[in-house]
């Protein structure tokens, strides 16, 4: 079994956010607890490709208990954020679904001191899973304090040197990457609600003030030391998982879904919520007894809204 060696930071480090993001032409949100509060703080949104030349300004603000988005976004939010450093008139932070751009890195938040776990047991249970070859090997470990995040980096189809494109189609496999990994890791203490798209970790050498110590990570690389890299397909066929298929006449029809969308049509925004409710969907898997019902009326009505009955 390999030795991990985790790097510790002594303040905020940019370089494992840049490996994760890559320099992409989107966006990067950025949050914290308030020091004072403690309660939830959305910061700034920075592009990726301006994170390091930024960062010196930004890292005071990023010294304890503080995020930054998994994925990238297309746009920062409007207007200036209030907790921009001077003169740099950073874009408050923006953070939804329907913004994603890039899918930067599949990921497991697994949080084994709910469980009495100790980090390093689940260290050692991390990558006994990928010397028994039940998951491809991860592209980097962060202690986050209390507990391990795993990072599996995405590439695109055509050029390895950047992230994989958020379509719709990219990201309903994401999300059922994510249940998978997920499954793989419940015995650990995978938080069952941290496998969305638009998921937030802690910044490496940023305090956890619970735990009271730095984050520090560990990059997993191959025979020649760079990160280990994967097509979102070339990780489902290695995790077993399949992209779910529409019917011919489902995808006969949203066919030109961008089109309808760009244009403002109904038909554009009833697919528009299809889409959202398929997603959520996918993310969770399944629907509670007790909402059920109610999941079968809306799905419903959202195929009648683009009169499938009809055609």
């Amino acid at each position: 079994m390999e030795t991990p060696e985790f790097t510790k930071p002594s303040q905020p480090d940019s370089d494992p956010i840049l490996q994760i993001h890559r320099r992409h032409d989107g966006w990067v949100s950025f949050h914290r607890k308030n020091p004072d509060s403690g309660e939830h703080e959305d910061l700034f949104s920075v592009k990726a490709r301006d994170i390091d030349r930024y960062f010196p300004s930004m890292s005071p603000l990023l010294e304890r208990d503080a995020y930054f988005s998994v994925n990238g976004f297309f746009r920062g939010g409007h207007g200036v954020a209030r907790n921009s450093p001077a003169d740099l008139y950073l874009n408050r932070a923006e953070r939804k679904t329907d913004s994603l751009r890039w899918l930067t890195a599949c990921y497991a938040d697994i949080d084994c001191h709910s469980l009495g776990i100790s980090t390093g047991q689940a260290i050692g249970g991390i990558i006994d899973a990928q010397d028994q070859g039940r998951i491809p090997p991860s592209s980097m470990l962060t202690r986050s304090g209390r507990g391990v995040w795993c990072f599996w980096f995405l590439v695109d189809d055509e050029d390895e040197r950047k992230p994989a494109r958020a379509w719709p189609e990219a990201i309903r496999l994401y999300c059922n990457l994510q249940n998978r990994i997920g499954r793989e890791f419940t015995a650990i203490g995978a938080d069952a609600n941290a496998r969305d798209a638009v998921r937030i970790t802690r910044v490496p050498g940023s305090i956890n003030s619970k735990a009271r110590r730095r984050v520090s990570y560990w990059v997993q690389g191959d025979e020649d030391g760079k990160p280990f890299v994967y097509r979102l397909d070339e990780l489902a066929d290695e995790l077993g998982v399949k992209v779910p298929k529409r019917t011919p006449k489902l995808e006969s029809d949203v066919a030109d879904y961008a089109v309808q969308r760009a244009r403002g049509a109904w038909r554009g925004r009833w697919i528009n919520a299809r889409e959202n409710f398929e997603r959520l969907w996918e993310l969770r898997g399944t629907f509670k007894p007790g909402t059920r019902n109610a999941a079968v009326f809306l799905y419903v009505t959202l195929l009648r809204g683009l009169r499938l009955d009809q055609e």
